[in-house]
């Protein structure tokens, strides 16, 4: 019926109406087009330049209103967000509270950190003590895994995590599968506390493994 793993894969994340999902999607998409056009002929360019258009307006006249309700609550959430003595746990703006809350936990002792053990203690006292109840109730952790490192393994915690991106991206060079896989684990982390579950762990730890042993296998190859 001429459908894929790659149709099937973006009805999918188009369904979830998850946010991160889609603007990962859409990147993926533009960097899986140009990387196809680019060796393509002239026709086949146009060709596959039509069949995204043609497919990304078939899916915004049937899913359009609801994605579009979804970011559009991102900037309700902005423009009427109350960062202080706010009971939510609506997605959004749970998220920009815990960011906040985070920040500022951040520059009063931003070389040390509080200690992996301290660090959601701390996280939910603060809110506490901003009347942040709701998220304080829900023990939620910072949902940034950059300033969760911040916060609990201080300066040399975050400086880490942004060089094992650096050198994945570095390695990646011009290879736009692995450059794609980096960056969508990096949006990711950008909005979640990745690394404190167990298969986000598990999931990071093999996916640096194979970035830096895919390069040295690479490197190996070329000497031999």
């Amino acid at each position: 019926m001429g459908i894929d793993f790659n149709d099937l894969f973006s009805i999918g994340v188009i369904q979830t109406l998850s946010k991160i999902g889609i603007i990962i999607w859409v990147m993926l998409l533009g960097m899986y087009v140009f990387g196809e056009v680019k060796m393509a002929s002239k026709k086949k360019q146009l060709s596959a330049l039509a069949a995204v258009i043609g497919g990304m307006a078939m899916i915004g006249s049937v899913m359009g209103e609801s994605i579009y309700e979804r970011f559009n609550n991102i900037g309700q959430s902005m423009s009427e967000m109350q960062l202080y003595n706010n009971s939510t746990v609506e997605s959004n703006a749970a998220r920009l509270i815990m960011w906040n809350t985070s920040l500022e936990l951040v520059k009063e002792n931003w070389f040390w950190g509080y200690g992996t053990g301290d660090a959601d203690l701390v996280l939910k006292t603060r809110n506490v003590a901003l009347g942040n109840a709701g998220v304080a109730e829900e023990g939620l952790n910072s949902h940034n895994q950059f300033l969760t490192s911040w916060l609990q393994l201080g300066c040399v915690g975050i400086m880490i995590l942004i060089f094992l991106f650096i050198q994945a991206w570095r390695r990646s060079g011009n290879r736009w599968v692995e450059s794609a896989i980096v960056t969508i684990f990096f949006l990711n982390l950008l909005v979640e506390s990745f690394l404190e579950t167990q298969s986000g762990v598990v999931l990071f730890g093999v996916f640096m493994v194979l970035m830096f042993d895919f390069k040295n296998q690479e490197g190996q190859s070329s000497v031999v």
